[in-house]
């Protein structure tokens, strides 16, 4: 079971931030924190190429995107609210798409990026073809990865279904004997937070293509508040692309691996989107994650995709 770990970073965090940040260099790692509405939000650069906007966690995804993924994109790795652990008080109902989007635009802004590429893996698919569409002039175009094109109850269905047909009787035995699968006791011992991380690790069949892929180490350091992250994702409060071409919407690449069984390729069939320029790219090895799963062939849909983005 992952334990949660101390941060030898957090002496970044901590640094004060309240003078707007130098321009970002054009290479090498660069990190700090940009302070919005009272909340400091930590954030990490490195690679090189055209800036892009990494939302979702500073520690987590630069562990996902290979030296090939940052030898085209200048990712700058931004936080989001529910993975700041109790440093964020969970105010009923404030953290929201919308709110998220504004902290995008603040980094941006503080940063001094002009265009970028806004990428968002998992549950923050949302945020990132929401900041898309509000700020198209500032969005050069965006990556979405193992992102469903809604957020709402018919999510679990589609995936339960999507579980049923298509997961091999090999997988769904292994996902019930999972040694690292978390148990009632466990959410007690463990604190909310890490209870949340074992949930995940442990479930393990149903984000990647190998189902004894142990995810621990992805998440050292990481301390998510469910409270705030079930606020930004909450199904109860849906939310839902537009069905029809958004003006200015900027190209899109959505990316999807016929083994995510948390977000069924499925659900983008026959689905209109809002962007006038969309690829779907399916990789046929990858569940959840393929830009950690099958790195190369990720890396050349993203390449080929950039050459086509102004």
């Amino acid at each position: 079971m992952p334990r949660r770990s101390l941060l030898p970073a957090l002496a970044l965090w901590v640094a004060a931030c309240q003078e707007q940040p130098a321009p970002l260099p054009t290479s090498s790692v660069d990190s700090g924190t940009v302070v919005v509405d009272g909340v400091s939000l930590p954030y990490l650069v490195e690679g090189t190429g055209r800036p892009c906007l990494v939302f979702g966690s500073h520690l987590y995804y630069p562990r996902t995107f290979s030296a090939g993924f940052k030898q085209q994109l200048r990712c700058v790795h931004v936080d989001q609210r529910g993975f700041l652990g109790d440093r964020v008080p969970a105010t009923a109902g404030q953290y929201s798409v919308e709110r998220a989007v504004a902290d995008i635009e603040a980094v941006r802004t503080a940063l001094g990026l002009d265009r970028v590429i806004v990428v968002g893996h998992s549950m923050h698919w949302a945020v990132a073809l929401a900041y898309a569409l509000a700020h198209p002039e500032r969005t050069a175009g965006v990556i979405a990865i193992g992102a469903p094109p809604t957020f709402d109850s018919t999510l679990a269905a589609a995936t339960a279904s999507y579980w049923a047909q298509h997961a091999s009787a090999g997988r769904k035995a292994f996902d019930a004997a999972n040694p690292l699968r978390i148990v009632p006791d466990s959410v007690a011992r463990l604190g909310a937070g890490a209870a949340m991380i074992a949930a995940y690790v442990g479930n393990g069949a149903r984000y990647w293509a190998d189902s004894a892929y142990d995810a621990s180490a992805l998440w050292q350091g990481m301390e998510p508040n469910p409270t705030v992250v079930f606020q930004l994702f909450d199904a109860t409060k849906p939310f839902r692309l537009p069905t029809t071409i958004a003006p200015n919407a900027p190209p899109a690449l959505i990316a999807l691996g016929r083994f995510d069984y948390v977000v069924p390729p499925t659900l983008w069939e026959g689905r209109p989107l809002p962007f006038e320029k969309a690829s779907l790219v399916f990789f046929e090895k990858s569940g959840h994650t393929p830009q950690l799963e099958e790195p190369a062939a990720f890396d050349a849909a993203v390449r080929d995709w950039l050459a086509t983005v102004r």
